[in-house]
């Protein structure tokens, strides 16, 4: 079944971490991507989160939702890919449906707004929050004066990959494969953000969770991709 997705207000909110901390939570078959900062090696985390509108998979009528993914940044042989620790969406019909063909999807309350400044021309202010426990609450600014991404690396090593890995509930790994054109992203500017998810595995302190690395906003996207397959390895 082929499935088309149109991805809007999607943020990705990046945080880079000390290898030794990342290693043991991702599966021993994938290395870790790394970027030399400041001299010193440092592997990369993502919450991404996005608005599916304009869904089509066959003839079924989908709903459209709000999706958070929690990610980290990986290689596997030569290929260029991400490792999902988690995946929650807003609609439970989704959930039930994503459970169905395998994925590990959870339901969780979500809202991304976007909403323009009308004093000032080219301003963009976007926020997504999360009810649960370990949820995610950022307040974005996109505009012309917006932080510019760190030299260290380009916005590609984000946004340019199509493959997907997650754990599998009966145990192996699904692999998800995904086609798009080149993602335009903006540099944004995070007045506020919080990652509960990633600070109770862990991987962030409340210091570091409130001072990403940098920040993505892609307006608008077009997804292609197929049900997960069963890797066995």
């Amino acid at each position: 079944m082929h499935i088309q997705i149109k991805m809007r207000d999607m943020m990705f909110i990046n945080y880079a971490v000390p290898p030794e901390r990342l290693r043991p939570i991702v599966p021993e078959q994938f290395e870790l991507d790394l970027v030399i900062i400041n001299d010193s090696s440092s592997a990369f985390i993502s919450a991404v989160a996005f608005k599916n509108e304009d869904i089509k998979a066959g003839r079924l009528p989908l709903p459209e939702y709000d999706q958070i993914n929690y990610r980290a940044y990986i290689l596997h042989g030569e290929e260029r890919a991400v490792y999902f620790f988690d995946m929650n969406v807003n609609s439970r019909v989704i959930a039930t449906g994503t459970n169905v063909l395998g994925l590990p999807v959870d339901y969780e309350e979500i809202e991304i707004a976007a909403r323009a400044d009308e004093e000032k021309a080219g301003e963009l202010q976007v926020s997504v929050t999360s009810s649960g426990p370990q949820g995610l609450a950022a307040e974005v600014l996109v505009s012309e004066t917006s932080s510019r991404q760190p030299a260290d690396l380009s916005t590609e090593f984000f946004t340019e990959r199509p493959v997907g890995y997650v754990k599998a509930p009966a145990g192996g790994l699904l692999k998800v494969v995904v086609e798009h054109e080149r993602i335009s992203a903006r540099s944004a500017t995070a007045e506020s953000a919080r990652a509960l998810f990633f600070e109770a595995l862990g991987l962030l302190s409340e210091e570091e969770s409130r001072n990403p690395h940098s920040i993505l906003y892609v307006r608008e996207t077009l997804f292609n991709t197929s049900p997960p397959a069963l890797m066995l390895f």
